[in-house]
């Protein structure tokens, strides 16, 4: 027997959980690319942020590879897993087998601002998923008058709204 209220099953299957948007092939394919031409690191360093991977090893990998670019040294698996932070997954999974694979099966990257603005353009959804749920949170909290929820959606949307701008 199921119970039910208005419309809506009491008893059922729970909510499948959904990650947040983003682009594991294109990450990697993004740093493999870096590694097989440093030249790369030209086109992407105003697009990208470490912070515009999803997954951490792919942020600290591109956080490396900045700091290696900035002292005009080589960007490749030797010089990135020296200069690594050896802690967390890197250091579980191996570093420079784990970096070595980033150019495994690598196809050619030719437009590779093209995959920078893919790649901040899941960032930029997560941020409107954060955002959004945080304003939703917010009204469902009911502390604040609804002309002030009201104001901080469209204060959010504006900054979105200009990041996106910004990133294409």
């Amino acid at each position: 027997m199921q119970l039910e209220l208005g419309s809506r099953s009491l008893v059922g299957p729970a909510p499948r959980l959904r990650s947040l948007p983003h682009a594991p092939d294109k990450e990697r394919e993004m740093l493999g690319a870096i590694i097989l031409d440093n030249l790369l690191m030209i086109q992407v360093n105003d697009l990208l942020k470490p912070e515009d991977f999803y997954i951490v090893s792919h942020q600290l990998i591109f956080r490396t590879m900045i700091a290696l670019n900035k002292r005009n040294e080589e960007i490749n698996p030797i010089t990135i897993g020296e200069d690594l932070p050896k802690e967390g997954l890197l250091e579980q999974v191996g570093v420079i087998s784990f970096i070595s694979q980033l150019t495994y099966g690598l196809p050619h990257v030719a437009n590779i601002p093209h995959h920078a603005r893919f790649i901040r353009g899941k960032t930029l959804l997560r941020q409107f998923i954060t955002w959004t749920t945080k304003l939703v949170n917010e009204a469902r909290d009911e502390e604040d008058e609804p002309g002030v929820v009201l104001k901080h959606v469209e204060q959010s949307i504006s900054a979105l709204t200009r990041e996106f701008m910004e990133a294409y």
